[in-house]
């Protein structure tokens, strides 16, 4: 589903990315691990166009994503779902979840209420508080939100940037879970973690950043097993 190569991208006179290749496959999750400064971010940015590589190609579903905007690739099933979460505190939950289902534009009233529905099974807290401000929820119903927002909007392509952060485990687990059964039905999903041995869990390959360079890439069960791996890369 998406693909890139010899991917360098800067920010301002830093190289923030320096040749990374990356492939991800329908049914797929990555896993993008590393500390801070890494580069895990900005890989997630550039593949979304957010962040404009100077060398190499990324491709998304067949075509190159060179020239495009931001909300072609977003509305085509790029979905990014940013550190931070990024949902609108002033806007009720189901206005935060609409707001990614108008992003599709040839859904019918009864498939947008069909998605919604999906999404409120799928984290029955926001079916609970569908009139509140999202601002008035906790730390881990609003990551709850940004990624039913992301799903609102049908991604073929799923990339969530630390969606652990500064949740509680039990959260964490949910989330991630979720996230694997998605990958089961078809989707393919990146995950940039620090929460490394969560996240190996459950995904089906990882690559380990550093210094905005790919270090270490393979299926998650060896990187997993690795205590040389989690000790050199991923403390």
């Amino acid at each position: 589903m998406i693909s890139a190569r010899g991917l360098r991208a800067r920010i301002g006179a830093s190289e923030v990315l320096r040749g990374i290749d990356v492939e991800v496959a329908r049914g797929e999750v990555l896993a993008v691990l590393g500390a801070n400064g890494a580069g895990k971010t900005s890989l997630l940015r550039t593949l979304s166009n957010l962040l404009t590589a100077h060398a190499g190609e990324v491709v998304f579903d067949g075509r190159s994503t060179r020239g495009r905007s931001v909300h072609d690739l977003a509305r085509n099933g790029l979905v990014h779902v940013p550190q931070g979460r990024q949902i609108i505190p002033g806007l009720s939950v189901l206005d935060n979840l609409m707001i990614g289902a108008r992003q599709c534009r040839d859904l019918s009233e009864d498939e947008r209420e069909a998605m919604l529905e999906r999404e409120f099974e799928r984290f029955p807290v926001l079916r609970e508080r569908w009139s509140v401000p999202g601002g008035s929820l906790s730390g881990g119903e609003q990551q709850m939100l940004a990624v039913s927002r992301g799903l609102m909007m049908r991604p073929r392509v799923l990339m969530l940037d630390e969606p652990s952060l500064g949740l509680a485990p039990q959260v964490v687990r949910l989330i991630l879970g979720t996230l694997r059964s998605l990958a089961e039905c078809g989707l393919a999903v990146i995950l940039v973690e620090q929460a490394a041995t969560l996240a190996l869990a459950h995904c089906d390959h990882a690559m380990v950043l550093r210094n905005g360079e790919c270090v270490l890439r393979g299926p998650a069960a060896s990187l997993r097993g690795s205590q040389a791996v989690v000790d050199s890369y991923l403390s």
